[in-house]
């Protein structure tokens, strides 16, 4: 429970794992929406959340640039491609390749038989 505290409290003010994001993130953020459909990059699921292809505490300088930027979803029962795309089943790794191993998969998914 106090894990829980310290993970609101952190996202409250805009820390993430161990960085500070950029006060221009949400506004950023509400931009790239609008100009980018909220779809899954892996299966097309519409509920879904923004993802870093590089982290932006591992690059700051990258964190407000689009083509750093992948939707990606939260999960519908077994389908969890924030984390088993983005993070590679692990929230302290990061997938360099995320773009295209997305769009493979979903080549793969939407080709299925």
């Amino acid at each position: 429970m106090i894990r829980l505290f310290w993970k609101i409290k952190d996202w409250w003010r805009g820390v993430s794992f161990g960085g500070l994001r950029s006060n221009k993130w949400p506004e950023f953020k509400k931009e790239f929406e609008k100009t980018h459909p909220k779809e899954c990059a892996v299966c097309g699921n519409k509920k879904c959340d923004l993802h870093h292809c590089l982290p932006f505490h591992i690059s700051p300088a990258d964190e407000l640039k689009d083509e750093n930027l992948i939707w990606l979803c939260e999960g519908i029962g077994t389908k969890k491609h924030h984390f088993e795309f983005g993070h590679l089943f692990s929230w302290s790794s990061w997938n360099e390749s995320v773009k295209m191993d997305s769009a493979l998969w979903f080549n793969k998914i939407k080709n299925r038989p």
